[in-house]
């Protein structure tokens, strides 16, 4: 990102004015030291003028593009989630089966 971003002679304080975003804010995202919304990353794509597809390949210099890592991070949550799902659904079927064996 932060290579685009020089070359189109883009200031981080340009960028984060448009994104209404703090100068700070817009390096962590540059950075990858923040979660970044796929809204985010395509406003930013949309200031540069390139597909947001660019700003997802892999940056040698943080070995994670800022999409892709946003898009794990997702991914992660909804892994959370689906166990946190399968234990009540265990539990509900436990229940279930000894209301099974009380009632004749």
């Amino acid at each position: 990102m932060k290579k685009i971003r020089l070359e189109k002679r883009m200031h981080q304080s340009f960028v984060a004015r448009i994104l209404n975003i703090s100068i700070p804010g817009y390096s962590k995202i540059e950075n990858n030291l923040t979660d970044s919304s796929i809204k985010r990353v395509q406003q930013i794509a949309d200031i540069f003028n390139v597909h947001i597809k660019i700003l997802m390949e892999d940056d040698p210099e943080t070995k994670h593009g800022t999409l892709k890592l946003a898009l794990e991070n997702k991914l992660a949550e909804h892994d959370d989630y689906l166990a946190i799902l399968k234990t009540q659904l265990i539990v509900l079927y436990e229940e279930l089966r000894q209301v099974e064996m009380v009632v004749p």
